[in-house]
């Protein structure tokens, strides 16, 4: 079967039309290597790698060897197994960190536990680097939040990245904010704008909730 990808792009899946294809198609390929807890729900997860022959390291996850999928797909960075496993792994974490937390070591075939807990130490210090950054960054819409007491709080996936618990949700899920246009958004509530959309969009989330009190 050929053991190439089945398509070039780049990048850890997460809600979006990234697609590399079905692990299944590879099974033979693929090669366990470690197992996480991940935080948020106390579940442990699998994680297999293939390196396809056109270059790509694929990173596959599994829940009780019955939900397969390729959650990451990069090209090598280098010839040496470990620094490859560790690129995509940082990727992965940092992708699902928001929403999972920190995972924590169970075992591994190829990382100890000090070099796993070295891979999340690193991203920490990355993480507080950039949100470092994003408080420095003067913004009206982060401004206007904090006023409203919406308490907002960069990410860390870059300097201009911050969230709020969604106003549309009693923020039972996060809005994205971009402080590089002052832009926000809600992929949950199919919401996007600026400051004034924002303004309109709690009004009517004000008027909503006052009528379901008069119902």
């Amino acid at each position: 079967m050929n053991n190439r990808a089945i398509v070039k792009d780049e990048g850890v899946v997460m809600n979006s039309n990234l697609n590399f294809g079905n692990p299944f198609l590879y099974s033979s390929k693929f090669i366990s290597f470690l197992k996480l807890e991940l935080t948020m729900w106390d579940l442990e997860y699998d994680f297999y790698y293939r390196i396809t022959d056109d270059n790509y390291i694929q990173l596959v996850e599994s829940y009780e060897n019955k939900e397969f999928s390729i959650c990451a797909q990069f090209t090598k960075v280098s010839e040496d197994l470990k620094s490859n496993l560790s690129y995509v792994l940082t990727r992965y974490i940092e992708v699902y960190l928001m929403f999972d937390g920190y995972p924590r070591f169970v075992e591994s075939k190829l990382f100890t536990r000090s070099e796993f807990n070295n891979i999340i130490s690193n991203i920490k210090n990355e993480i507080r680097v950039i949100k470092s950054k994003a408080e420095k960054r003067h913004s009206p819409l982060i401004g206007y939040l904090r006023k409203l007491n919406f308490k907002p709080v960069p990410t860390g996936n870059t300097e201009y990245s911050w969230v709020i618990g969604c106003p549309n949700a009693n923020k039972k899920h996060f809005l994205m904010i971009s402080t590089l246009n002052d832009e926000w958004g809600c992929g949950y509530c199919k919401k996007k704008g600026k400051i004034d959309e924002f303004k309109l969009w709690l009004h009517e989330i004000k008027v909503k909730n006052d009528n379901k009190k008069h119902e």
